[in-house]
């Protein structure tokens, strides 16, 4: 008797209960926010603006270009006189402030060309100085950012440990990032090349190579990967990976030939007139 009363009391907590979830599914986006990639997510953004507001606070704490280097102003200047030159419809600027030097109009040569050309959009919106600082913010946010994916990207465990790792490392590397010079792209290419080796898409290091010959001259450091990855892959494999290094080596040779620096006639229109005046 005392068993009945008991399964009725239980049949009528049961019929007092709401009705679950296996009757009404959760959302597609509730049930994603539940799952461990979506935390992984969380801590991606979330590195994302600590990096960006790591940046700002430091490029911000001067109204001068961080961080008590000239170069900055030189690199900004040269991208305001690529922009009036090109959309005048004009080829390049002569370099015409240093003629005694190997820096004279006849041999100068940029070696930053696509990061001056980058630089260009962000002289649309502000003034040259603040132009210089909001790229140096943005280019710096992302190759500290693109070594932060690498890691997200690969599933490396703790990933806040290693953005507080990468936050606090040496100062004379913020100083770098910050200086509104191209070193903040030259960690973005490698780091491109180190997720195209890893995923063997070894065709991209062909266009990869030449967009970084264009952009720096540190360029050789992704040919030095690749030959240190074909290496590894001997070693490990038993087999000769040349296809990273014909790439890269392609890449770096179609970039320093396909160049508007690489002729002497680079130059053409009024600029050929300034220059001949000058060498007078």
């Amino acid at each position: 008797m005392e068993d009945k009363h008991a399964e009725i009391a239980e049949l009528g907590e049961t019929q007092s209960l709401p009705i679950e979830d296996k009757h009404m599914p959760k959302p597609k986006w509730q049930a994603y926010l539940e799952t461990e990639e979506a935390t992984r997510m969380v801590y991606l953004i979330f590195g994302l603006v600590a990096i960006a507001m790591t940046m700002s606070f430091l490029q911000f704490r001067t109204s001068a270009i961080c961080c008590g280097d000239w170069d900055g102003y030189y690199h900004i200047r040269w991208s305001a006189l690529l922009w009036e030159s090109l959309s005048s419809g004009k080829w390049l600027p002569d370099f015409v402030w240093l003629p005694l030097t190997v820096l004279n109009p006849a041999d100068y040569n940029d070696h930053h060309f696509l990061f001056h050309l980058l630089q260009i959009p962000f002289l649309w919106f502000f003034e040259p100085v603040m132009a210089a600082k909001v790229a140096a913010v943005v280019f710096a946010t992302l190759a500290i950012f693109s070594v932060y994916w690498l890691l997200h990207h690969y599933k490396v465990d703790h990933q806040l440990l290693w953005l507080g790792g990468i936050l606090t490392c040496a100062n004379m590397f913020y100083y770098r990032m910050n200086m509104a010079k191209a070193p903040p792209l030259t960690i973005i290419f490698t780091i491109a090349g180190i997720y195209m080796l890893f995923e063997r898409k070894y065709v991209w290091l062909l266009p990869l190579m030449f967009a970084f010959v264009w952009t720096y001259s540190l360029f050789p450091l992704l040919f030095i990967a690749a030959v240190i990855w074909a290496a590894i892959i001997g070693w490990n494999e038993r087999k000769f990976e040349w296809q990273p290094i014909a790439y890269t080596g392609l890449g770096m040779i179609a970039g320093n030939i396909i160049n508007p620096y690489f002729s002497a006639e680079h130059r053409t229109g009024p600029q050929t007139s300034r220059r001949t005046t000058l060498r007078k």
